[in-house]
């Protein structure tokens, strides 16, 4: 009997300066709850910089991580015993980043939904383009009643500046396309062949710079052919042929062809000794295919558009 109650004695004891499983489980879970979160409060703190920033596509390429990180830690979080202590890690690491990602939710969805309706012009399919466009309208009007009611921190105006901007470039599709960013079915592209902008800019024998359009830069004859596939969406394609000043002294600078559907609606020789602009102005109402082929040295298609 005294064995047993001596054996009794020591379970006793040693279960005593053991932890209980429940216990050793809830530190555990708190513990990692709270290394998450630290993880997620650093991460907080690097994408509201990015949002000060005002860089939208900067912000967009983190949103998804920060998103990311939320979800882990909210689950984590949901693993640690006692109300009180979840509450207390849910303000501390979760909610800060939830403001911080509220605050950008609606510029980020338009964002992506712009990136959406320019691949669907990069398709040519103008019909999902405008009911895309406006599903971005709709989110424009619930972004501002949205933050009207939220009181959320204004952001850079650099943000918006720039959602503007390439909404403007897509509403500017609507209605034409410069010949630089039409996009192309075929080409025979010549290595000498160039799309300008401000970056590079053809300086005409008028001694203008041109910074829109397609050039040929080179002293000897060169040619670059382009086919489009319109699909009907188009009905003209105007614009003007501009020769470089190296061109001075020679009588013939180049040529321009046009075709529709295989058939050939227009073709003119450029003589070097034009000083003004020539113009073109040719219709395309119900082409599919269009090919567009420029010949010559120092020569330029410029302000060419596919007009709608």
């Amino acid at each position: 009997m005294k064995r047993i109650i001596i054996a009794l004695l020591f379970t006793i004891l040693v279960g005593s300066l053991l932890p209980a499983t429940s216990e050793a489980s809830t530190d555990v879970n708190y513990n990692n709850a709270v290394k998450q979160g630290n993880s997620l409060r650093l991460l907080t703190i690097s994408f509201n910089a990015t949002i000060d920033d005002g860089d939208i596509a900067v912000i967009d390429s983190m949103y998804d991580e920060l998103s990311s990180e939320i979800k882990k830690t909210e689950k984590m979080i949901g693993k640690v015993s006692g109300s009180k202590n979840r509450k207390t890690l849910n303000e501390k690491y979760v909610t800060p980043a939830k403001v911080a990602r509220e605050r950008v939710i609606y510029e980020v969805s338009q964002f992506r939904l712009l990136f959406v309706i320019e691949d669907w012009f990069q398709k040519n399919d103008f019909e999902s383009m405008e009911k895309d466009y406006a599903k971005l309208e709709r989110l424009k009007k619930r972004a501002v009643e949205i933050k009207k009611a939220g009181g959320y921190k204004a952001l850079p105006t650099s943000v918006n500046n720039e959602l503007d901007s390439y909404e403007q470039w897509i509403k500017d599709r609507f209605t034409f396309t410069p010949i630089e960013q039409m996009p192309v079915f075929q080409t025979h592209q010549d290595a000498y062949t160039y799309r300008l902008s401000e970056d590079l800019q053809f300086n005409s024998n008028t001694r203008y710079l041109y910074d829109n359009g397609l050039a040929l830069i080179w002293r000897y004859s060169v040619e670059h052919r382009e086919v489009y596939w319109l699909n009907g969406n188009y009905d003209t394609i105007s614009g003007k042929i501009v020769i470089g000043k190296q061109n001075e002294g020679v009588d013939w600078a180049g040529s321009l062809k046009i075709k529709v559907d295989g058939s050939e609606v227009y073709y003119t020789d450029i003589p070097a000794t034009i000083t003004e602009p020539w113009e073109f102005d040719v219709d395309l109402r119900g082409a599919n295919l269009v090919e567009v082929t420029l010949r010559g040295s120092n020569i330029a298609l410029t302000d060419t558009n596919f007009n709608r």
